[in-house]
C-alpha cells in the first residue's frame, strides 16, 4: 500500500512488475482510472483518480510499513532530473500532465513492460478539436484525437532511457497504444506495441526510439537492448490493487 494518509485512492488497473537488485524489490506501475458500470450513483461509469502518475519504489524483505507520496521524490516529466541511492527517498515518481482546456488528464493506457532494467510505459492524452462547417462558419461538432506518449525510464532512477535529446518520453501524434508484449526472434528481443488509429495518417515516430511502424498490424516494434546493463532480475508481476493518496 501506498498511503499520504488522506483516505483517498488511486487505481492501478494494469497491475505491478516486482523487480529485484541487491537483495531489494522494487515495485513500479502507472496509475489510470477504472471502467465500472454505470449507475445512478456514477454515470459516466468511471472511477476517477485524483491525479495520475508513474511510480517506482524499492522495499527490503526485513522492512514491514506503509510507503506514502513522501517517501518519492518527485521527478519531472520532461526534465533530467534522477534518483539517487544517496537520496532519503525510497524511489521516485513521476507526475503525469494534469486536465486543462482540450485535453485530458494523462493516463497508463497499457500495462507497463519491463525489459533489462528499463520500464516502458504507454501513456495516453485525449485532445478535442471542433469541425467547423465551412457554409455556416461555426463550430458543429467537437472531433476526438490524441496524442499516445511512450516512456522508457530506468527502473531504479527514473533516468531516461532514450538518447537525451528524446528526453524521459517520445509523443506519437495520432494513435492511443493499447497493448504491451515482448516477442523474441533470433536472439533479437523486442516490445511490440499495438495501437488504435485515430486519424488515418500514417504516425511519425522519432527514429532515435528504434521503433518502425507495421501498419497492416496496427502495431509499433521497438528494439530492446541485447543485455541488461543494471544487474535487475525481473520478479513476478502483481494483481493491481489500491494505493492510498
Amino acid at each position: 500500500e501506498l498511503s499520504a494518509g488522506s483516505g483517498n485512492s488511486y487505481a492501478i488497473p494494469h497491475g505491478v512488475t516486482a523487480l529485484r537488485k541487491d537483495g531489494a524489490v522494487w515495485l513500479t506501475a502507472g496509475t489510470s482510472d477504472v471502467l465500472v458500470a454505470r449507475s445512478k450513483a456514477n454515470p459516466e461509469g468511471k472511477l476517477r483518480n485524483a491525479s495520475q502518475m508513474i511510480f517506482s519504489f524499492k522495499t527490503e524483505k526485513s522492512q514491514t510499513r506503509v510507503y506514502t507520496r513522501d517517501d518519492l521524490k518527485v521527478l519531472q516529466a520532461a526534465g533530467t532530473d534522477i534518483y539517487n541511492p544517496q537520496d532519503k527517498e525510497y524511489g521516485w515518481m513521476i507526475n503525469l500532465a494534469p486536465e486543462r482546456r482540450g485535453e485530458s488528464a494523462e493516463y497508463v493506457s497499457a500495462k507497463p513492460l519491463v525489459s533489462g532494467g528499463v520500464i516502458y510505459v504507454p501513456t495516453f492524452v485525449e485532445k478535442k478539436i471542433n469541425v467547423t462547417d465551412p457554409d455556416m462558419l461555426c463550430d458543429i461538432s467537437p472531433r476526438t484525437y490524441g496524442e499516445a506518449r511512450l516512456y522508457a525510464l530506468r527502473a531504479d532512477s527514473g533516468a531516461p532511457y532514450w538518447d537525451a535529446s528524446v528526453g524521459r518520453f517520445s509523443s506519437i501524434t495520432g494513435i492511443k497504444i493499447t497493448g504491451f508484449s515482448s516477442s523474441s526472434q533470433g536472439g533479437k528481443k523486442s516490445i511490440v506495441a499495438t495501437y488504435d488509429n485515430l486519424t488515418g495518417k500514417e504516425p511519425v515516430i522519432d527514429k532515435k526510439i528504434g521503433a518502425k511502424n507495421v501498419k497492416e498490424l496496427s502495431s509499433l516494434i521497438i528494439d530492446l537492448p541485447k543485455q541488461s546493463t543494471m544487474n535487475m532480475k525481473p520478479g513476478q508481476d502483481m494483481i493491481y490493487y489500491w494505493i492510498k493518496e
